[in-house]
């Protein structure tokens, strides 16, 4: 096997080629390094893209350029003019043709050729970038789909998702894990929400008027409220159904009051109000289904009860009052 003489001169491309494609090499990891803390939404959201598509891009063109100064490095001086050429004109296809991993499924606003879809969409963030123009798309129900892109590395299969999202008959717009978690919550299905989208891009910049780049604690709390406020929406809706039917409550012959259960009851505060002639005398927390009475002999008052309910510091009135006598709580 011939040994590879390289010269001085040599050598010193060879290294500066190689730190500069290691450089590469680590601009394009750190894409991926922290994917689930990233956002495609909102200014940053731009920025994000704009770094991936740039990096992504510059990454395999680098590593063009390294195999094929590589395999010339050595070789004569007038194959150099071959080298050039082939360099110049795979980059350029590559730039032209080739979508970037990840964003196989983004297509710029009204651009449907694949030729030169990069250089359009570097354009239109841009665009986006300096003069934050958008627009608002009214939009009922929203599809979540995934792009798989495979490969082999040491005899093992690997696959990364690209997510986008569409809304109603729009076009697909790409989106991360972290964003799509957010607008899970931010999102009100079957409802007409308002969806705030870059101009040129056709990124999302807000839902409802509400920013999706929220930090995780940001999303738990948001979480947390969105879910308050869904079961006060169910329990207003049922109480303003059923009224104070909401609850039944009757007393058994065992001695014992009962009263009926209810989905999300754990998100209010129950209690049995004991009335005597008509004045609350007692109010005792329901948190059990039963509770037991006595009767004293006391023939000369008029005992009544009923369930009362408070949810997010309202008082609801959940149950007809009904006749008993005085009594006390299960143990």
């Amino acid at each position: 096997m011939k040994e590879l003489h390289l010269n001085k001169t040599q050598k010193i491309k060879l290294f500066v080629g190689i730190l500069i494609y290691f450089i590469l090499l680590i601009l394009f990891i750190s894409n991926f390094w922290d994917f689930f803390d990233k956002t495609y939404t909102s200014k940053e959201g731009l920025h994000n893209l704009l770094y991936y598509i740039t990096t992504n891009k510059l990454f395999f063109c680098g590593s063009i350029i390294a195999i094929i100064s590589v395999i010339f490095i050595n070789i004569d001086e007038k194959f150099k003019k071959l080298q050039y050429f082939l360099t110049g004109f795979i980059i350029v296809i590559y730039l032209l043709c080739v979508p970037c991993i990840h964003l196989i499924g983004y297509s710029p606003n009204e651009y449907n050729s694949p030729i030169g879809v990069n250089f359009i969409i570097i354009k239109n963030i841009i665009f986006d970038i300096i003069t934050d123009e958008t627009y608002d798309i009214k939009v009922t129900n929203y599809k979540v789909t995934a792009s798989n892109v495979k490969w082999t590395y040491r005899g093992k299969s690997h696959n990364a998702k690209s997510q986008y999202i569409k809304f109603d008959d729009y076009a697909e717009i790409p989106i991360t894990i972290k964003d799509q978690m957010i607008i899970d919550v931010l999102f009100k299905l079957d409802n007409k929400n308002t969806v705030t989208l870059y101009k040129k891009s056709g990124l999302i910049k807000s839902i409802n008027g509400r920013n999706i780049n929220i930090s995780m604690d940001e999303y738990l709390r948001l979480q947390q409220d969105i879910k308050k406020e869904k079961i006060h929406q169910i329990l207003k809706n049922q109480i303003e159904q059923k009224g104070e039917n909401l609850f039944q409550i009757s007393v058994k012959s065992d001695g014992k009051i009962h009263r009926t259960e209810l989905g999300y009851e754990n998100e209010l505060e129950l209690y049995w109000i004991l009335k005597k002639d008509g004045k609350i005398i007692q109010k005792i927390k329901a948190d059990t289904p039963t509770c037991t009475f006595q009767n004293k002999g006391d023939t000369t008052s008029k005992y009544t009860m009923f369930i009362m309910g408070i949810f997010d510091g309202i008082e609801y009135n959940l149950s007809k009052e009904i006749p008993v006598f005085e009594f006390t709580v299960e143990n």
